[in-house]
């Protein structure tokens, strides 16, 4: 272990994470209060599979809006929004809209699952905790609504240091139960100073397949996102008077 892995260490964090930092950090971070993630996506909704791209803009730590675009080229055969601003939570499905508790608990976990990969923004969340399992699992408390969410951070020490996939209990739907979600981190690069997974892939515990598949063509960091934010916060006022 390096002097930076043991300093590290003494400070509480699990083994696995002061790994993946030593090499990801070395010489620490800047402060990255955005990060703008856009390229292609494969998607599917129930059997039918969609093709398309997306463009994820994430305010680390405090909510994000995401822009789906469904089609081939220049035509588009439908959008989708998903977005978490102010501790609100909407998905948009065309021109179907949902919010709620449920929405709020999941947007909650997709914006940790992309934040953790940042240490700035773990101050964001009071009460944060990374409790090691073991080389290749750490549990993560995630402080909401007056009582917490847990996720495993999960590692692969044989292959790299890096995560390879953060996995939750969440809703998928308003009105339904929880369900086991995985989402994987693969194709780590440095960009622009950062490294990051540059293929996201989301999986339903009851599915056999990924029903998300991303690849990250563009990256930038600390781009203003509030007339995206402005949006997404209209749009959750108008699900609200329409419901």
């Amino acid at each position: 272990m390096t002097l930076l892995a043991q300093s590290r260490t003494e400070s509480g964090l699990p083994l696995p994470i002061v790994r993946w930092l030593e090499i990801a950090w070395p010489d620490g971070m800047d402060i990255v209060e955005t990060i703008t993630l856009a390229g292609p996506v494969r998607m599917r909704r129930g059997r039918i599979p969609l093709g398309g791209d997306t463009t994820m803009r994430f305010r680390l730590g405090t909510g994000y809006v995401n822009d789906i675009r469904v089609g081939a080229g220049p035509i588009t055969a439908m959008r989708g929004l998903d977005a978490l601003v102010d501790g609100t939570g909407i998905t948009v499905v065309g021109r179907e809209a949902a919010t709620g508790y449920e929405i709020d608990q999941g947007t909650f976990l997709a914006l940790w699952c992309q934040s953790l990969l940042f240490p700035t923004s773990w101050p964001l969340l009071p009460g944060l905790r990374l409790t090691p399992v073991s080389d290749a699992e750490v549990i993560v408390t995630l402080p909401f609504r007056g009582g917490v969410e847990t996720a495993l951070l999960l590692f692969d020490p044989e292959r790299s240091a890096f995560p390879v996939a953060f996995e939750a209990h969440r809703f998928r739907a308003v009105g339904q139960p929880k369900l086991g979600w995985r989402a994987t981190y693969e194709d780590w690069h440095w960009r622009d100073g950062l490294v990051l997974p540059t293929r996201l892939r989301v999986q339903w515990a009851d599915d056999a397949t990924p029903w998300f598949d991303m690849r990250v063509e563009e990256c930038t960091a600390n781009e203003p996102i509030e007339a995206h934010e402005d949006r997404a916060r209209a749009a959750i006022a108008e699900a609200h008077r329409a419901t």
